[in-house]
C-alpha cells in the first residue's frame, strides 16, 4: 500500500502502535517474531517481504510526533549500533519539527494583519506577484478588487476606535464570506482592502464583485449598544486586459473605486473603457 503526505493512517494492532504507545525502539531480527496484525496499518504484513525491522520513536517537548522506521530483507540487520545511530536521527527529528512547528506559527502570526485576521499588505504583494506568475504561464486571468469603507471617519470619530475596529473586523469577514475559498482577502491599509479573485474575468464576476458590496451595506453593525449602517465602495481591475503589474492595476482599480465614491458609494466601479 502506498501512503502519501496527509494519508490518515489506521494503525491499531500494528507495529506503529506499539512503538508511538511505548515511545520506546522496537526491534525485529526476524519475520517469525512478528505478532501483529501490521506493519503500519491493519492487513499489511504481506505487502513486503521485510525480514528484519526497526522503529524509533521521535519525540519533542510536545510528546511523540511520529517513527523513523526501516526494514530490511536480511535477518537480524539492524544491532546495537543501528539503534543509537537511529536514535540520534529520531532526536534531531524531534527537534527539528518542533523548530518548524514554532516558525510556521511565527510566518503565520507575520503573515496576518493583527486586527482583522486577514493576510496584511506584504503578503498581499507577494501573493499577487505569486498569482500574476502562474497566470501568465497558464494564459489566465486575474480580477483585483480595491474596496474602501464610506465614510468610515466618521464611524471612528463619533463611537471611538473600539466600535471602528468592531467595523473592520466584521467586514473583513464578511468580505471572507463573499468570496471562492481560492481568492484571497488582503487588509490593504487602513478602511482599504483588496481582493483578488483567481482566473477570473470582471464579466463573469461582476455578480461575485457585487456581493461583496452588498454583504456590507445588508449588514447591522451592531456593538456595545450602537447600531449602524455601512457602504463600501470597490474598484476592479483585471489582468491582462487593464495591466500587467500589480502598480498598473492598483492605479486602475483605485480609480474605479474613487469614480464610485464621487458618485456616492455602495458600488462596483470598473476602468472607463471597461463600463457599459
Amino acid at each position: 500500500m502506498d501512503y502519501g503526505v496527509g494519508d490518515d493512517i489506521v494503525y491499531s494492532a500494528t507495529h506503529l502502535e506499539k512503538v508511538l504507545s511505548s515511545q520506546e525502539t522496537l526491534v525485529i531480527n526476524s519475520r517469525d517474531e512478528v505478532s501483529t496484525a501490521g506493519r503500519f496499518t491493519v492487513g499489511d504484513i504481506d505487502e513486503f517481504n521485510f525480514q528484519s525491522y526497526i522503529a524509533v520513536p521521535i519525540n519533542n517537548q510536545h510528546g511523540v510526533q511520529g517513527a523513523l522506521v526501516l526494514e530490511s530483507f536480511t535477518s537480524s540487520h539492524f544491532d546495537d549500533s543501528s539503534c543509537e545511530l537511529l536514535e540520534i536521527v529520531a532526536s534531531e527529528l524531534g527537534i527539528l519539527i518542533d523548530w518548524w512547528d514554532t516558525f510556521g506559527n511565527i510566518r503565520e502570526t507575520a503573515s496576518r494583519d493583527g486586527l482583522t485576521g486577514l493576510f496584511n499588505h506584504r503578503v498581499f504583494v507577494e501573493r499577487f506577484e505569486d498569482e500574476l506568475q502562474r497566470a501568465k504561464r497558464y494564459g489566465e486571468s486575474i480580477v483585483l478588487m480595491i474596496l474602501d469603507l464610506d465614510k468610515f471617519k466618521r464611524i471612528n470619530d463619533t463611537y471611538g476606535h473600539l466600535y471602528g475596529d468592531y467595523v473592520l473586523k466584521t467586514t473583513a469577514k464578511l468580505l471572507k464570506e463573499s468570496v471562492r475559498a481560492i481568492d484571497i482577502v488582503a487588509r490593504y491599509g487602513g478602511e482599504e482592502f483588496a481582493v483578488i479573485l483567481i482566473n477570473a474575468h470582471k464579466d463573469t464576476t461582476m455578480q461575485t464583485m457585487k456581493r461583496t458590496v452588498d454583504s456590507v451595506a445588508s449588514y447591522e453593525f451592531k456593538e456595545d449598544g450602537i447600531t449602524e449602517r455601512m457602504t463600501i465602495s470597490a474598484g476592479a481591475a483585471e489582468f491582462p486586459s487593464d495591466g500587467e503589474n500589480l502598480r498598473d492595476l492598483i492605479t486602475v482599480a483605485d480609480e474605479a473605486m474613487y469614480e464610485v465614491k464621487r458618485k456616492g458609494g455602495n458600488d462596483v466601479g470598473l476602468p472607463e473603457k471597461s463600463s457599459t
